[in-house]
Order: C-alpha cells, then structure tokens, then sequence
C-alpha cells in the first residue's frame, strides 16, 4: 500500500502520554508530535493533568502547533477506578476520531492506550514506546513483577515498539516482552544546534563564586531514581567542586541537608526549573548523570551536543551513548567513590575534559537531531499502516468524524 502522501490523505496518529510535565520523555513526544504533521500525518496528542506546581509543557505544546486532547483521568499513579475511567475515555477518542495509528508513551499510558486501541474492530496499527522502562530502581519486587505481566499481555495487540537505545531492545527481549523482530530502536532527538550554539551562563558570577570553582552540573528531577543523593556525597570528597542542580522536586530538601551533614553545604546550589538549559549547559566544566535507571537519557544527550564531558551511571541505555574514556566516562550506579575519582580525573586534566567534550558532540552530532528521529518514525508509521491494509480490507482507516470535543 502507499504512504499516506501518495494516496492524498494524511494518516491520523494519536499519541497517548500521561502527564505533559518536562521531562525526557515528554519532551521526545511532543518533537514527535509537533514533527509529524500535515501533508503526511494528521497528529492528535491525548495527555492527562500535571501535579499542581509541576513545571509543564501545555503553553508550549499549543505555541509549537500541537492538537491535545485532555483526559483528565490519565493520571501516572496507580488508581483502579481512574484508571478504568480514563481507559473508557480513551476508547471513546478513538472510537470516535477513527486514528489510523495509536503511539502510546511511558508505562501507564502506554497499558490504558493500548488496551483502549485493542477494543477497537478493526484495530488501527499500535505502536509503543516505553522511554525506558520501570523493571528497576523504581518499585518493590512484586510490584515490578505485576508491570511485567502486564507489559506481557500489553506486548501481544503491539505491533511495534520503538526502544531507544539497543540496551532497551535488549532489556525487552531478555525480559520476554516483546520479540526481537517487533522492537525498533530509534533514539530520542535533540534541538542540536540549540544546544551547540548557546551562549554560556556566567554561572561563576551569578553564584559569586571564585573563578578556580569547578563546575559540577546535572540536570532533572530532584527524585531518588535520579541519583542526586549520590553525587552529593561525591562532590563532598572533591576540592573546590562545586554542585549545580537544575530542576526540581521532593527531595531538594533531603539534598541539602545531607550536603549540610557532610560539610560541603556552601558548594551545592539549586537552580530549580529554568527555560536556559543550553546557556547553563554551556557554563558547566563537567556534565554528571548519576541515575539508578535511564531509558536513554535526554539531558545526557543534551549536555554532549553542548560539547560537555560526561560522567554517568552504567545503567539502562545510556551504555549505549557513553563510548569509556572517548566522549564520556561510565561509573557504577550508588557509587560516590567511583563517581568522586572520575570527576576528579576531569578536574585534573583540563584539556582532557575539553577534548573529551568535543567528541561528545561530534558524536551526538551524527544521529541524534530530532529531525532524523521524526523521519524514522515516518517510515515507521508508513511500514505498520502497509501491513494493516488487509485488516483494513484495502485502506486506512479515515472518516471525516473529529476529536475535536475534548481538546484543550
């Protein structure tokens, strides 16, 4: 069959995400959505609400051109009646809006519109991408165990799921999720000459700071999955380190205080939620990413295309972006000590570190842009519908009938 092009139509595509927070994978979704558009695709993004105070993309996603559609049940915690609520809604969409295409994001959207899509006769092409997956450093063992079955059950009406990195398919193969053969790894896409071209922040004057202070930064959620914690009690070992977080969350409190205990208080400062990443980015010596899991890690790929060196964590697919030694260096998860001897390597060797920094960002460089991740997906969306048109009985599923009701 055709690509939607060729026949004159665009194909409807209705992405489902819970909360439209900032964060990696809200971010990679709207690129997606807001990259996918007309005269090929007709894209519609179904979110649920942000926690109150919670720094969200609602204003950008309908400045850049994004449809939404509210479900207001589509919450990211467990809540059996919600969950059964916003499960309904979503069929609703679908039944009405007739997608040809359903991508679903994270976890629990991914269960609700998935299962939503599956009710549906004939059902559209569904498509998932987990952005990493929730299989450890989140929950409990039996927990865990329970989104494993369902993720299982999920992976049968799935006709694609696109992992980021080739640790994720690897994860999902040995975990018996989905086969090889239905995973496609498509890495998330980055603004990179947003990232490059920044001016740097003069974070030095900003913090009234000496000008020998070296520059510790990470970006992301001030959650325990993030591994803060551990690179308080690294920094606390290191001379003249200076810790910059950028973001926010729960346990910025718990930050300080553990900085305070160590005796490093005066050299941890907290930025909280900024629009200036790339600029702050710039204005680091050296990018830390100490997290117990990472689907890929955005703000890792963001600090390379800034031409930062990298100390992260050796967990989930970001063993896939760091090359040892060449544009980064890996260390073990919950590990201060190994974390605290690689950043005190960088901040001995200064032209190291830059050197090190500049094959970062030739390497992201190569295929990491967010242009090439819509054009993959593209192809993709092109590939499943092609082998739908027999369920279809010939072509997309189209009608004139429109979501348009529950928008924003």
């Amino acid at each position: 069959m055709p690509d939607a092009a060729a026949v004159g139509r665009p194909l409807r595509v209705l992405h489902v995400i819970t909360r439209l927070v900032r964060g990696g994978a809200q971010m990679n979704t709207l690129d997606t959505v807001v990259g996918l558009g007309p005269p090929r695709f007709e894209s519609w993004l179904a979110a649920g609400p942000a926690e109150p105070g919670v720094p969200n993309l609602h204003e950008e996603a309908i400045r850049r051109g994004a449809r939404l559609i509210f479900v207001p049940q589509l919450v990211r915690e467990v809540a059996p009646w919600r969950d059964v609520r916003a499960l309904l809604h979503l069929h609703r969409i679908l039944r009405r809006g007739r997608f040809d295409v359903v991508h679903t994001h994270t976890s629990k959207a991914g269960i609700l519109g998935r299962a939503a899509a599956a009710m549906l006769l004939p059902r559209p092409a569904i498509i998932h991408t987990p952005h990493g997956h929730v299989f450890y450093g989140y929950f409990g063992k039996t927990q865990t165990a329970v989104f494993k079955g369902m993720e299982r059950l999920a992976g049968l009406v799935t006709d694609r799921m696109v992992v980021l990195t080739p640790q994720g398919r690897r994860d999902h193969e040995e975990l018996r999720i989905m086969s090889a053969g239905r995973i496609e790894v498509i890495p998330s896409g980055v603004d990179l000459e947003r990232f490059r071209d920044a001016k740097a922040a003069d974070l030095r004057g900003l913090l009234g700071l000496s000008q020998d202070a070296f520059l510790v930064g990470s970006v992301g959620r001030l959650v325990e999955v993030k591994g803060h914690i551990h690179l308080v009690r690294a920094a606390a070992k290191i001379e003249k380190a200076h810790v910059i977080l950028v973001g926010e969350g729960e346990l910025q409190e718990t930050l300080r205080q553990e900085a305070a205990a160590l005796g490093c208080g005066d050299r941890l400062h907290f930025l909280g939620f900024s629009e200036e990443v790339p600029e702050l980015l710039k204005g680091f010596d050296v990018f830390v990413l100490p997290s117990l899991n990472e689907g890929m890690g955005r703000a890792l790929l963001e600090a390379m295309a800034a031409g930062l060196p990298c100390v992260a964590t050796r967990v989930g697919g970001v063993v896939d972006l760091i090359q040892e030694n060449k544009n980064g260096v890996l260390v073990p998860p919950r590990d201060p000590e190994a974390l605290a001897g690689a950043i005190q390597e960088l901040a001995d060797h200064r032209e190291e570190r830059e050197a090190m920094g500049l094959r970062a960002r030739e390497w992201v460089d190569e295929s990491y842009g967010r242009e090439h991740m819509v054009d993959r997906l593209a192809s993709l969306y092109d590939q499943v519908v092609a082998e739908k048109k027999t369920e279809w009985k010939g072509g997309p599923r189209w009608t004139s009938s429109s979501p348009d009701r529950d928008c924003w």
